[in-house]
């Protein structure tokens, strides 16, 4: 339970600062498929295991809230574990450098909430700028900032330091 913990406290949120939010977020979602295939897994072995030893039509409603809490217990403890195995995972080892360019769109007053348009792709995403970019005064709209990427073990791109100071 300290180790789940740890990981959804310590471990996710101070990896999330590497990543784009788009990244984050298909990490995030690939996570909870892989830990909801581990529950579906282990639900059907507790299904083949109560079939073989299937005794009376009582016992069917208690089996199924049984895998039903399973699911929901793997998904809630597995999803965070997964998610935390893939970002360590993907800066383990880096395939290639890649640097992309992205349009400043649109900032609030105090420049905290900055958009991205991702020039290559041509979309509108979230960066983390906080991480990336040490002195947000300095930013104007339209402003072009090119962003070196590190392409992690997974395919994953990650930013490895900070990038305007």
């Amino acid at each position: 339970m300290s180790l789940l913990l740890l990981s959804i406290l310590y471990f996710i949120p101070s990896q999330e600062k590497y990543y784009l939010r788009t990244d984050y977020k298909l990490i995030e979602k690939r996570s909870i498929v892989i830990a909801l295939i581990f529950a579906g897994v282990i639900s059907l072995f507790i299904l083949v295991n109560f079939v073989k030893n299937f005794t009376r039509i009582a016992e069917l409603p208690s089996v199924f809230l049984g895998i039903g809490s399973v699911v929901v217990l793997m998904y809630f403890v597995l999803a965070p574990f997964i998610q935390s195995g893939i970002l360590f995972l993907n800066k383990l080892a880096v395939k290639e450098t890649v640097t992309k360019d992205y349009v400043v769109q649109a900032f609030n007053n105090d420049k905290r909430f900055l958009i991205f348009y991702d020039i290559q792709n041509k979309e509108t995403v979230g960066l983390n700028y906080k991480y990336i970019i040490a002195d947000t005064s300095k930013i104007q709209r339209t402003d072009t900032i090119s962003i070196p990427f590190k392409k992690g073990l997974l395919g994953f791109n990650y930013i490895p330091e900070p990038v305007i100071k």
